[in-house]
């Protein structure tokens, strides 16, 4: 959030709009002071995946997390929203963390898109990934047949 109280670079980096509804999975507990002042009318729901969102920001440490998180919000997904996927900047170096690459690799072949990659804030990177243009049509029916991971 800015000193004069405006709307923070977080929320303008991700993406959140006035009215929207925000899920945010696994965050870590100093987020909502980073995430600052959002725009007017957004709500925002932890941990819920019951209903459809427009923006989905999942906090991830392994391609696990990710991957149960990105499926959870398929489910749900309208065909004009966003899941962001984050992992820390400088994760372990155990050979079993995320990085842009392992996340661009694990929702490939999902029917989505990645659009953009950017640091979310000091700690957490993320890249955003939105229904391709072509899929949006048939987004509902997609969904409801998730490909197969082998």
């Amino acid at each position: 959030m800015t000193d004069d109280g405006a709307e923070s670079d977080v929320s303008e980096t991700l993406g959140i709009e006035p009215g929207m509804t925000v899920v945010i999975l696994n965050a870590p507990n100093y987020f909502d002071y980073d995430l600052g002042k959002l725009p007017e009318d957004v709500t925002v729901h932890r941990d819920a995946f019951e209903q459809p969102a427009d923006l989905f920001l999942i906090f991830a440490a392994r391609p696990d997390e990710a991957e149960r998180g990105f499926q959870r919000a398929l489910t749900v997904l309208p065909p004009d929203g966003a899941i962001w996927i984050a992992w820390e900047r400088d994760p372990p170096d155990d050979g079993n963390g995320l990085d842009e690459e392992v996340v661009r690799d694990l929702f490939e072949g999902t029917g989505l898109t990645d659009d953009k990659a950017s640091m979310i804030n000091d700690t957490w990177r993320g890249v955003r990934f939105v229904v391709a243009e072509e899929n949006r049509g048939e987004w509902e029916k997609m969904r409801a047949e998730p490909p197969v991971r082998e």
